[in-house]
């Protein structure tokens, strides 16, 4: 197991991971250490415990945001990304006219049984 020193809001935190997992932490703390800061200048005057709980409130509140936004973008049908381009329509018709006449080409010359 790994060991790993996270500071947040000023406080430091030595945390247990698995190996490998420090850098991944490390850029939570980051996340948790940003919005803490936005938590203190907010209200100010808090303990630890308020500011990390003022700070998980803000991230719980991104999370809730992002989820209703991915939700009414799956209830959504997506939009076509290219329009149809009428040459290449045109070019995939007379490509299938072309293997439709060679098919009966060769189901003509075939022999039968």
């Amino acid at each position: 197991m790994a060991k790993v020193m996270l500071t947040i809001a000023g406080y430091s935190h030595e945390l247990t991971c698995r190996d490998g997992e420090e850098a991944r932490f490390e850029r939570l703390a980051a996340i948790l250490n940003e919005k803490a800061g936005q938590a203190a200048q907010s209200v100010g005057g808090l303990t630890e415990v308020r500011m990390l709980l003022f700070a998980g409130l803000l991230l719980a509140d991104e999370v809730g945001n992002l989820r209703t936004a991915a939700e009414a973008a799956a209830a959504t049908p997506p939009a076509p990304d290219v329009l149809p381009d009428p040459l290449m329509a045109q070019a995939v018709a007379a490509l299938a006219a072309r293997i439709e006449t060679l098919a009966e080409g060769l189901e003509a010359d075939a022999p039968t049984a």
